[in-house]
Parts: structure tokens; C-alpha cells; sequence
């Protein structure tokens, strides 16, 4: 399953920058990442539906707060190659769902645009969204209400693994 995950992810960067025609480099780094590891459990029969979250995901989200959608869509490269990048990996999967969920049509688009380098930043966000404030807002709303559940299961998960 690994391995697949792992294959799903490449290949995502590999479709990502070849449909830029520059191998990526004009789409944000969160954006490039959380596509990626979006795709690695997305149904490709169903690409505007919820994709699972991987384990790895709810591990990191029910341990590390949320950062603000302007520290997640500024993040460079650096960030992603530091020792504690799962912090920006998982947070970036977890932003492209919350869009996905919120609006996938217009996620798509941003996404094409951000390809093309015509947005992924945070203006590219409130101009599709709203303002700032209330996208800060249903972010970290959203992502309260998730690190619940995953901090929850990871309770259940360990309490019947020491049964």
C-alpha cells in the first residue's frame, strides 16, 4: 500500500509539471505537495469527492496545530526539507481537501491557474472564497473539528491495540 501511495504522489508531481510545461515550478509549493499527497488516496473515479485521510495525516493533524492559510500558502520549498516537514505535508493535504470540500469546481480552477503561475496564494484564495477573515475562520474551524476526530480515533486505535 505504501508503494502505491508513494507512485500515486510521483506521479502526481509528474502530471502536475508537465501540464505546466515548466515541471512545476510556477505552482506553489503547498499546492504542488498537497495535491500530491492528496492523490495518493483520492478515487480517481471520484475527483471532486472527499479523498480517506492516510493515517499519517491524522497522526501529525491530532498532534500539530493548524497553521494559518497565510503561513500554509507562503510556505517555500525549505519548509517542505526541513527535519519536522510533516507539519507542512499533512496540513497542505488537509488544505486542499477543506478547498475540494468548500468548492471543487473553483479548486480545480485555482489549481489550473496556479500551474500556469496566476495564483495558489493566499489573494488567489479570498478571491475565490471570500474574505480572509471568514476563510481563516472556516479553516480553522474545519480543522478543530478534524484534529478531534483523529485525536478520538487515535484514542480508540490505542486503546484496543492494548487490550
Amino acid at each position: 500500500v505504501e508503494d502505491r501511495m508513494g507512485i500515486r504522489h510521483e506521479l502526481a508531481h509528474l502530471l502536475v509539471g508537465r501540464g505546466g510545461g515548466r515541471f512545476g515550478t510556477a505552482m506553489p509549493v503547498w499546492l504542488n505537495e498537497g495535491l500530491a499527497t492528496w492523490l495518493e488516496t483520492a478515487d480517481p473515479q471520484r475527483p471532486d469527492g472527499p479523498a480517506p485521510v492516510s493515517d499519517w495525516v491524522r497522526l501529525v493533524a491530532a498532534v500539530a496545530p493548524a497553521p494559518t492559510l497565510e503561513t500554509l500558502t507562503s510556505a517555500t520549498s525549505a519548509d517542505f526539507m526541513s527535519t519536522h516537514n510533516e507539519v507542512a505535508y499533512a496540513y497542505s493535504n488537509l488544505l486542499v481537501a477543506f478547498l475540494i470540500e468548500a468548492d471543487a469546481e473553483g479548486f480545480w480552477e485555482l489549481a489550473r491557474a496556479a500551474r500556469e503561475g496566476q495564483g495558489g496564494d493566499l489573494d488567489a484564495l479570498v478571491a475565490r472564497l471570500g474574505p480572509v477573515d471568514k476563510l481563516e475562520a472556516a479553516w480553522a474551524r474545519a480543522m478543530s473539528a478534524r484534529r478531534a476526530r483523529f485525536a478520538t480515533t487515535l484514542s480508540e486505535q490505542s486503546e484496543r491495540t492494548h487490550r
